[in-house]
């Protein structure tokens, strides 16, 4: 994304110029890395014109060190998922921008994908700046992104929410025969695609996992992974008392029923897990914007013409970070 500063009646404006899209589904690292310098390449073309980068990308991340500079999350995990998996994309990026137009000297930084989507979602909604936005990406992995209006609030410590413990469900057949085994690994292992891929295999005695398609899968199976996503909305709410959880699934864009019930599903789980307490007797706490029947939503779409995708949403989160980086170093 190219974008320009100007002052117009004495403020500072972030005016969109170019805007071009990849067709880009590597499956390997060395194809990823490619695909980086390519970009690289773009940006390089746009000379001095180009004002700021904002680059957005799954985890986990391997280093949470604040004061590390001057890209302190941009190592992936030798663990993450293809095919970033232990990818420098960031020092990738600059690299080759620099060798190719030493001229160029801008600010990039790295975001988390669940970070770019709750900045766009919140764009989406306009919301106020002391507003709470809590964005859950589920896909091959669990992100969670928290914005307080625009500004991230994660920024200086990625959240890494997959990584939660969490409760089995009793009937979940990923769930193992010993009675002992009450506690996933982790969120990830019962909520990402792969889980979901899994246990419908399970279920219908089928093979070849990765090239299994789930979009007709029953609604136990999606309650199922509705039941791990609200221990994580719960987990949120406890430690942040956001005003919204939104939940971008990518699986469940091309299923439109999918869609609409992954929030209705996941706040029947939430609310039962809040009653419970209540019932027990344990502490509970209680914020106004719970009795809301869409506390814990699907995102919203961008325009009429485009589907509420994480993609859409993130990329115009980044367009905002990038222009926001702009006004900061013009006032700086």
């Amino acid at each position: 994304m190219q974008a320009d500063a100007s002052d117009e009646n004495g403020q500072k404006r972030i005016t969109p110029t170019s805007f071009q899209e990849f067709s880009w589904d590597p499956l390997q690292a060395p194809e990823a890395a490619s695909g980086i310098e390519q970009m690289a390449e773009v940006a390089a073309r746009i000379g001095p014109r180009l004002k700021s980068v904002a680059i957005a990308s799954y985890g986990p991340f391997t280093s949470h060190d604040r004061d590390r500079e001057p890209a302190p999350f941009t190592i992936l995990s030798p663990a993450a998922h293809m095919p970033l998996r232990a990818v420098r994309s960031h020092e990738l990026f600059s690299k080759t921008l620099l060798k190719l137009n030493k001229n160029i000297k801008t600010p990039i930084k790295m975001h988390s994908d669940a970070e770019a989507c709750a900045i766009g979602e919140s764009i989406i909604r306009s919301v106020d700046t002391n507003f709470i936005l809590a964005y859950l990406l589920v896909t091959e992995g669990i992100g969670l992104g928290i914005v307080q209006g625009r500004r991230p609030l994660s920024y200086a410590s990625r959240s890494e929410i997959g990584m939660l413990h969490v409760r089995y469900q009793r009937s979940d057949p990923l769930r193992p025969p010993k009675e002992y085994s009450k506690y996933a690994k982790s969120l990830s292992n019962l909520s990402d695609n792969n889980s979901v891929r899994t246990r419908y295999a399970m279920c219908n005695n089928l093979g070849h996992v990765e090239d299994i398609d789930i979009m007709n899968s029953s609604d136990e199976l999606w309650d199922m992974r509705a039941y791990y996503l609200a221990q994580a909305c719960f987990s949120c709410a406890v430690m942040l008392s956001p005003h919204k959880i939104v939940i971008g699934c990518d699986l469940d864009v091309r299923n439109r029923n999918n869609s609409d019930n992954v929030a209705s599903m996941t706040t029947n789980h939430f609310q039962n897990l809040m009653n419970s307490r209540y019932i027990d007797g344990y502490p509970a706490f209680y914020i106004s914007e719970f009795s809301n029947s869409d506390y814990i939503d699907t995102p919203r779409s961008f325009s009429n013409e485009l589907n509420a995708t994480f993609r859409t949403t993130g990329s115009l989160g980044m367009c905002y970070a990038a222009a926001v980086q702009i006004i900061e170093s013009v006032e700086g």
